[in-house]
């Protein structure tokens, strides 16, 4: 799944200011609920400072969605966060979304709040990123899938993680980014496109605690792979079909996967996280793979 579209700037621009536009309106004026009581999953995403003023957007695109989650959560971590400041999301608490404290996870956030305190037999979990609109098949993709695979973690953005001839992993900047659907110990699932995890995977990320904090503390994609590992859970990489994404204007500056790439810090919490035994299941994994 592409983030924006592989078009002119210009064109690409118009698209997006359009797609804002109607997504401001109808928060101006729906009363449709954002969540739907019987669905099988919930959403939860995070925001923070001056994202808080966007962040709307993204729930309002999710909620326009031809699915709807069962719970729609948006955590914040701000102790002096106050939803009178906020008339976007203030209209979107009318019709079900959920704003909750947490203390600050960072990227976490979104994940690991949810597993500790709402997780529930029989609900998955989707989750969603703050600076991005969501295409209208979004949810019902991954509730599809989730379907069809309901033991494993699925996403629609992916790489495999890559090793050189000896078996030392690859740099992360040189792993596979992958086009097609792939499953297995070596898909390390992207959150930006959305991540379904079911209740398996929820309870076993609650049990491991806050370990992340120290070893893993920016990249959660990195420490969700190892969850998963160790809790032979299956990371699935499906079809997004012609879906793509748009990234809201002004929360792109410093995203925090280009600071951990660029600066290396997914290669050393990636090392930090990872012991022979599940790199090995790793290398078996893409010796297997499609290359």
């Amino acid at each position: 799944m592409l983030v924006d579209p592989p078009s002119s700037t210009l064109k690409r621009q118009f698209g997006k200011a359009r797609r804002l536009a109607a997504l401001k309106a109808r928060n101006l004026s729906s009363r449709r609920p954002v969540i739907d009581p019987n669905a099988t999953v919930d959403v939860s995403l995070t925001s923070f400072g001056e994202r808080l003023e966007t962040v709307g957007y993204a729930v309002e695109s999710i909620a326009q969605g031809s699915a709807l989650p069962r719970r729609f959560v948006l955590w914040v971590s701000d102790p002096d966060f106050d939803l009178a400041g906020y008339p976007m999301l203030r209209r979107l608490v009318s019709r079900g979304l959920e704003i909750r404290t947490t203390e600050d996870y960072g990227p976490y956030k979104k994940s690991y709040p949810y597993a500790t305190e709402l997780r529930e037999p029989g609900i998955g979990l989707v989750t969603a990123d703050d600076d991005a609109l969501y295409p209208e098949g979004w949810l019902r993709g991954l509730q599809h899938s989730a379907l069809e695979h309901p033991e494993d973690v699925i996403g629609f953005r992916a790489a495999a993680v890559s090793f050189d001839a000896a078996g030392k992993p690859l740099p992360y900047a040189r792993w596979r980014r992958l086009e097609q659907p792939e499953s297995g110990a070596h898909v390390l699932l992207t959150g930006v496109a959305g991540i379904y995890y079911p209740y398996a995977f929820l309870t076993q990320l609650a049990a491991h605690g806050e370990e992340f904090r120290t070893v893993c503390p920016s990249a959660d994609d990195l420490w969700m792979h190892r969850i998963s590992l160790l809790a032979g859970i299956t990371p699935r990489m499906v079809a997004s079909g012609s879906m793509y994404l748009l990234s809201i204007p002004k929360t792109q500056q410093n995203p925090l996967h280009k600071v951990n790439v660029s600066q290396g810090r997914n290669d050393l919490q990636f090392a930090a996280i990872s012991t022979e035994n599940e790199l090995q299941k790793m290398r078996i994994s893409a010796q297997g793979s499609v290359k």
